[in-house]
């Protein structure tokens, strides 16, 4: 596979990424499948002519969670459906049939820190944290937020805060991937 999108293996080994000639990206009311997001449309023309010999199309494309994700709490993953549109004849559009659909749940996940003063019992408002990858702290882990909730930032781009606990001594990370 190749971090380039669509490809198609014509000799085994050789992968070969194939060029905008080969295909389209599709988005919003020029997908033929309702409610898709985004749609990859080949030229079949150009592809029987270049790859006559190749078995099958590989189609890989990256998607991150965004602050989009985190609308509600839900015990449910975010769901993510891709779909196989056919036709059986590339030369007749009611030929289309997309029945084949497959869909992944993605969880995230959240944790709740409760800071108290010695004592065990009287919470720690204000209290400041940073999350890092790794044991030796050189990889922080940025969120956006403030106020005690804070979601992790997919781009890794935010700049680097204090993570602080609200009026009640309480720190929500939101949107953190398992393990």
């Amino acid at each position: 596979w190749s971090d380039d999108g669509v490809v198609d293996e014509a000799v085994k080994g050789q992968v070969v990424t194939n060029s905008a000639d080969h295909y389209s990206v599709k988005t919003g009311s020029e997908t033929k499948k309702e409610g898709a997001t985004f749609e990859v449309q080949f030229n079949y023309d150009k592809l029987i002519r270049d790859y006559s010999t190749a078995k099958y199309i590989h189609v890989v494309y990256t998607a991150t969670i965004n602050e989009d994700a985190f609308q509600e709490e839900t015990e449910s993953g975010i769901t993510n459906t891709a779909y196989t549109g056919v036709h059986n004849d590339p030369y007749d559009d009611n030929s289309y049939d997309d029945d084949t659909e497959e869909t992944e749940e993605t969880f995230i996940y959240g944790i709740t820190v409760n800071k108290v003063k010695e004592d065990g019992t009287t919470p720690l408002p204000g209290a400041e944290f940073k999350l890092y990858r790794d044991t030796s702290c050189q990889t922080e882990v940025k969120f956006n937020g403030s106020n005690g909730v804070y979601k992790y930032d997919a781009g890794q781009d935010a700049p680097s805060v204090a993570l602080a606990t609200d009026g009640s001594g309480q720190l929500k990370l939101q949107g953190l991937a398992y393990g």
